[in-house]
């Protein structure tokens, strides 16, 4: 049984526990008018919205904030049921970087949106200018079902402090916490109609963006952002899209193995590996492959797995059904390609034990903490994103081969390096093609509010969080002014003078020169 499942009635989605099967609640599936409705309501209310003063904007979105801390364990006991992730990681990946993003605005809004002067020069002496942020309207944010608290709030949080409303559309699989983030939204004293959940399949997430909102903000896999970002293009929507992660984990010999160790075990298996920074793939100096490879095997075969609903476990279960056949496909792959499993290998049941293939999913769907040596570069499971709780161990010679391999792949959205010497680790950094590379820590980054957060390549356009964060919710608007009472006519404008426009020519090299000089910047 699915952890979504459309029953007898085609109108409403029914929810179970991924842990365990069982029914946890029922939303509906929206049709394209009603789709097209919220976003109505949501643009009405935005009009008003837009008016509010922006300290009191941030005042109303502070007792939003506060009202989702004051519920935490109610929410953690929601997203523990719902998403099959364990209470400390709904505690650690979901509630805290929740407060810290969403402090982090609210404290900062004044001055990120504040209108910002640009300092004249060259032709412009005469004139001043500002830049000032307004509202797009209404955005629309589109989440995932792995992080289906934290990663549309930590977009819905500054939208709403630029001044726009939002609709979000949350994943099929995991649209209960985002109907309780409403319900919880609905009672801060604000308009309710600022804040729309809709619910439903990929035909909602399509009506959304056909109906006319301001901006789009997409979480999700590479194949769907680049439909959503052909969609916008044809509209010349804003589009922001932070997609799939390959991200590599460079271990040099001269790291700190007991730090090592300790990140690669939770940078590869926490939230059950389905965490898009998640450590995909380790490249290891050849020289210390040996004894990383003897201590990850040891550290990951402790790990508890099971319900996390009843038990106290380390990895819970897999929120998505196809993910779960994903990691069985590209583990036996590379099993059949030579490739040699250290530890895991298998499905497990909610108990942590052995389970058949296709095990009924009413028991839970969960995948053994798997790591895999003898992998070789060429190998899919190399290559292709797992999202899930699977390692691939490739062995390389020094930093140049760790660099190549790190670089080639389609993705290029979190990298890791584990080295002692921080000259060293920069030098790695600013050579790896990635949106954020790490140094001796794994994941945390996301957490981190002030930093920008996104991919390149085929890993997302934009970036959220930090500054871009609030000002790509917002249409960057210039104004340009006098510093001086107007004259009535400049040089340039009518009646055109060919003699002044020759002299102009001949000084123009002696202008360039003279700005020099003068070290204008």
């Amino acid at each position: 049984m699915s952890s979504a499942v459309v029953l007898s009635n085609p109108n409403e989605i029914v929810i179970h526990s991924p842990a365990n099967g069982v029914e946890i609640g029922r939303v509906p599936v929206m049709s394209g008018d009603e789709v097209r409705a919220a976003v109505a309501r949501a643009r009405d209310a935005q009009v008003e919205w837009a008016k509010v003063p922006l300290a009191e904007r941030v005042k109303k979105v502070r007792r939003f904030r506060d009202e989702l801390l004051y519920r935490t364990q109610e929410l953690v006991d929601l997203l523990v049921a719902e998403n099959g992730k364990t209470p400390e990681e709904a505690v650690f990946m979901e509630m805290l970087p929740l407060t810290t993003i969403s402090t982090w605005y609210c404290a900062k809004a004044k001055r990120l949106l504040k209108p910002k002067r640009i300092r004249p020069w060259g032709a412009s002496l005469i004139r001043t200018s500002y830049l000032h942020y307004a509202p797009r309207g209404v955005v629309a944010v589109i989440s995932p079902w792995n992080f289906p608290l934290t990663i549309p709030l930590s977009a819905v949080i500054p939208a709403l402090l630029a001044g726009n409303a939002v609709v979000v559309k949350p994943s099929e699989w995991t649209p209960l916490i985002m109907v309780r983030a409403k319900e919880i939204f609905d009672r801060c004293g604000m308009n309710p109609d600022l804040l729309q959940v809709v619910t439903g399949y990929g035909p909602a997430g399509q009506a959304l963006i056909e109906a006319g909102v301001d901006k789009v903000h997409f979480t999700g896999s590479t194949n769907v952002g680049k439909k959503i970002a052909a969609v916008c293009g044809e509209r010349l929507i804003p589009v922001t899209l932070e997609l799939g992660g390959k991200a590599p984990a460079i271990v040099c010999d001269d790291a700190n193995l007991d730090r090592t160790v300790n990140c690669l075990t939770w940078g590869g298996f926490g939230n059950s590996g389905q965490v898009c920074v998640s450590v995909e793939r380790i490249l290891v100096d050849k020289k210390i492959a040996p004894e990383l490879t003897r201590r990850l095997v040891e550290s990951i075969s402790k790990l508890r797995q099971g319900d996390p609903t009843t038990s106290e476990v380390d990895v819970g279960a897999m929120t998505f059904p196809k993910q779960v056949d994903n990691v069985e496909r590209l583990v036996e792959d590379s099993r059949s390609r030579g490739a040699k499993i250290l530890t895991g290998g298998f499905r497990t049941d909610r108990h942590g034990k052995p389970a058949p293939p296709n095990v009924d999913s009413g028991k839970g769907r969960y995948y053994a903490p798997t790591l895999i040596g003898g992998v070789t570069a060429d190998m899919p499971i190399a290559r292709q994103e797992i999202f899930g709780p699977a390692m691939p161990i490739i062995e390389v010679d020094g930093d140049e081969e760790a660099i190549r391999l790190a670089n080639d792949s389609h993705l290029g959205l979190n990298a890791y390096v584990f080295t002692r010497d921080m000259k060293r680790a920069r030098s790695i950094a600013n050579r790896v093609r990635a949106g954020s590379t790490v140094v001796n820590d794994v994941l945390g980054n996301f957490a981190m509010a002030e930093l920008p957060f996104g991919g390149v390549k085929e890993s997302g356009l934009g970036r959220s969080h930090g500054v871009e964060g609030i000002l790509s919710m917002c249409e960057e608007r210039l104004v340009n002014h006098d510093r001086f009472p107007a004259l009535k006519r400049d040089l340039w404008m009518y009646p055109y003078n060919r003699k002044l426009s020759k002299r102009v020519i001949q000084y123009l090299p002696r202008i360039a020169k003279l700005l020099d000089a003068i070290g204008w910047t």
